[in-house]
């Protein structure tokens, strides 16, 4: 059996990693609620102030002329921030709950089943945000595959396929819009913030998908110790329990 150095050994790292997991449960919580809202907000926003259909571009293929074009959402690259971000915030409560349940019997939270519901919503979030990270990083950088790069415009009848950020801070700004229209700054300002709101919540992704990673790790190392400590506990090994056996049965 264990001696009493051990014990207090092993429940003073019990308590310092559920101490770990709980901060960053909860700071995922906070970037993972702001992913969330910043972007969804920005999302309507651009639903309302410059829904899909046609606009006028600035100018046309020649000067003093100008045609139309067409814009049209494609909800991917929000869809997969939206998605990363809801995963993380699950993870997070999940980490956060399962911390403060630890947190009551530090001895006995090997043998917790709330043990391993830590490492699972660790795992899915680390995959979630991964995701997200390399998806809307690739549409952002790529301008959609190209079908919302801004230049394209000066073709007539150009049919825009584009993220709520990319036609906020890439396109919108081309389209032609009156200055004497008493909606011009109510949506001026509306779109900036439209742009800033999605940028900012493709950029959380970044600290969400590292925070997901520790999670993932200290959630996984607390498993693994506590698996550990259970067969130390129980005085015996794999091995020395397949010897005890075969002594028994001779």
């Amino acid at each position: 059996m264990a001696n009493d150095g051990t014990i207090t050994l092993r429940v003073k790292t019990a308590s310092l990693l559920n101490s770990a997991i709980l901060f960053i449960s909860l700071a995922l919580i906070g970037i993972s609620t702001a992913s969330l809202y910043l972007t969804g907000h920005g999302m309507k926003t651009m639903d309302n102030v410059f829904p899909p259909g046609k606009y006028e571009w600035y100018r046309g293929e020649t000067p003093g002329t100008k045609h139309i074009v067409w814009l049209r959402y494609d909800g991917v690259n929000e869809g997969f921030i939206l998605a990363g971000g809801a995963i993380g915030l699950l993870a997070g409560i999940v980490g956060a709950v399962g911390s403060v349940l630890s947190f009551r019997s530090p001895k006995q939270a090997s043998v917790k089943p709330t043990l391993y519901f830590l490492a699972l919503p660790g795992a899915v979030a680390f995959i979630a945000t991964l995701i997200a990270l390399i998806s809307s990083s690739v549409i952002f950088n790529t301008s959609n595959g190209k079908e919302c790069y801004w230049e394209n415009g000066y073709r007539p009848e150009n049919v825009f396929t584009c993220s709520r950020e990319l036609a906020a801070c890439a396109t919108a700004p081309y389209f032609s819009q009156h200055w004497e229209s008493p909606d011009f700054w109510p949506r001026y300002q509306a779109r900036r913030t439209a742009c800033g709101e999605t940028q900012t919540g493709r950029h959380l992704v970044i600290p969400l998908f590292v925070v997901a990673v520790l999670l993932f790790a200290l959630s996984g190392l607390k498993v693994v110790l506590a698996k550990k400590a259970l067969r130390s506990e129980s005085g015996e090994g794999a091995d020395e329990r397949v010897e005890r056996l075969q002594r028994e049965e001779e």
